[in-house]
């Protein structure tokens, strides 16, 4: 599945850098808005390391965002500064989706 190009154009930072081949996309429709809010915290936070000095050949090379047996997979050579971040808003994504799937 290809991203959609709304989604790519709106978060240039994460997703649109130069270096980057293709990305494997595989997400249900479900579960996009927890992912578009992951990769807006992931936009944010790849904006303000930028405005403090990222090189903008440091940042991210994601190579694929899917959803594997109700896991987010996620996998991408992210800077050091963001690790953190990133997997933080990786944990917010898969936890919002999985408590909408409770109810």
């Amino acid at each position: 599945m290809r991203a959609p190009i709304d989604f790519l154009a709106a978060r240039p930072l994460l997703l649109l850098n130069p270096r980057m081949r293709q990305i494997e996309f595989d997400v249900p429709q479900a579960w996009m808005p927890a992912i578009e809010r992951m990769a807006d915290r992931m936009e944010s936070c790849l904006k303000r390391l930028v405005k403090a000095g990222l090189p903008m050949n440091d940042l991210p090379l994601v190579e694929r965002i899917a959803v594997v047996d109700g896991k987010l997979v996620f996998v991408a050579d992210f800077p050091d500064t963001a690790v953190a971040e990133f997997r933080a808003a990786g944990d917010a994504a898969e936890a919002e989706f999985n408590g909408l799937e409770k109810t």
